[in-house]
């Protein structure tokens, strides 16, 4: 399944796609998640964080 989906695995050990970014190289856009109470306020924090 690794190399189908191309998630980070959780489990201790476990390998990640070659070509995969580490996950303590990436840069997630800041969102207080605490408002993310309903959809309008979710799609607008997203679209302002560059995500859709």
């Amino acid at each position: 399944m690794l190399k189908k989906t191309y998630e980070y695995p959780l489990a201790l050990g476990a390998g990640t796609f070659a070509k995969q970014i580490p996950l303590e190289q990436l840069n997630p856009p800041s969102i207080n998640l605490s408002n993310l109470s309903d959809l309008g306020t979710t799609l607008e924090l997203l679209q302002q964080a560059g995500v859709l």
